[in-house]
């Protein structure tokens, strides 16, 4: 099952987010557009522009409707593991996984480019899922051992996650899913054990 997908859903949103999935997954940044993103789900670019209409055109108003419909189900596919004990960030191992990182790995490139053609809101707007889901990380930290993560901490942490998650994404990975797992769950637990051992109380002589 693709978790990136929503292949059964009459939603036009949605049906434009598998397409840009599909864009992106086959043909890159490169060859991106939102009439190719129609093309790809039997839409037509004429009914979109038509649709979609606005100050900025289109395309605007489409990037964001696709963006914050594919950062939705990013965050259903990283949930889970955080609900569960210890906390388990979650990296690509399918090839179905592998191809949603980039995705978002392209998303991420996408809204860059848009910032220097004037346009900051996409970026703005994936930068507001990347922020939830460090909050998601933080509160699965505190339910595991009673304290958060500070920021540097979770900034090291994100850092990790956003290293192993493109080196496994990449065309030629230099490290295998297993060894990847391996170090991020060692991070996992070598910062749930600093964090247990600053909760108040622990560690603190008690009186006689």
């Amino acid at each position: 099952m693709d978790p990136f997908t929503r292949p059964d859903s009459p939603d036009l949103v949605d049906m434009l987010t598998d397409g840009m999935v599909r864009v992106l997954r086959s043909r890159g940044l490169q060859e991106f557009s939102i009439a190719a993103c129609a093309r790809a789900v039997d839409l037509s670019p004429q009914a979109l522009n038509e649709r979609f209409s606005g100050k900025y055109g289109a395309r605007r108003r489409v990037l964001q409707l696709v963006a914050n419909a594919y950062g939705a189900r990013w965050l259903e596919w990283v949930r889970p593991g955080l609900e569960a004990d210890p906390p388990l960030i979650r990296l690509p191992e399918s090839d179905e996984e592998i191809s949603g990182v980039r995705v978002w790995l392209a998303l991420a490139e996408l809204g860059r480019g848009e910032g220097h053609v004037g346009n900051p809101h996409l970026a703005g707007l994936l930068s507001s899922f990347r922020a939830t889901e460090a909050d998601l990380v933080g509160d699965a930290f505190r339910t595991w051992t009673g304290l958060p993560p500070n920021r540097v901490q979770l900034t090291i942490l994100t850092a990790l996650t956003d290293g192993l998650r493109a080196e496994l994404a990449a065309p030629h990975a230099r490290i295998a899913h297993p060894a990847a797992v391996d170090a991020m769950a060692r991070a996992v637990a070598d910062l749930g054990a600093i964090l247990r051992r600053r909760r108040p109380g622990v560690g603190v002589p008690q009186a006689a």
